[in-house]
């Protein structure tokens, strides 16, 4: 199980969606989590997977976000620590570190041809314009 998927079964079973949307909105980027998640109507599953992914792209899972959580439900320490953990272990992560690298060289690669097509068309512009 990926520590996302684990962080969205934990909210599904300490929260309700009304009680996880109460929650979210006192977290500190309360309001870009809301409008993240999906409708009032919609099941606990999708309210909490959709919640797991926006706390995951806001990067608002770190230790002060267990700890919140282990204050509104003092009885679910265990639990709680468990995700705590796998997220913990999610960081240190050779496999992450290396995807992370391999995702920072795309990047780069694609800024370097960018520029590199750019400068082409630079040096050759007359040749497009059709003027010398």
């Amino acid at each position: 199980m990926s520590a996302r998927s684990a962080l969205a079964d934990l909210l599904m079973a300490l929260f309700t969606p009304a009680e996880l949307r109460r929650h979210l909105d006192l977290e500190p980027r309360g309001p870009e989590l809301l409008a993240a998640l999906p409708t009032a109507g919609a099941s606990e599953e999708e309210t909490s997977q959709q919640a797991a992914r926006a706390l995951m792209r806001s990067g608002a899972v770190d230790d002060a976000f267990f700890d919140r959580l282990r204050e509104a439900r003092p009885g679910q320490e265990a639990s709680i620590e468990g995700v705590r953990e796998a997220w913990r272990m999610r960081r240190r992560s050779p496999v992450a570190i290396e995807w992370a690298r391999v995702r920072t060289a795309f990047v780069l690669g694609g800024l370097v041809a960018a520029i590199l097509v750019a400068a082409i068309w630079w040096a050759t512009r007359p040749v497009f314009l059709g003027s010398e």
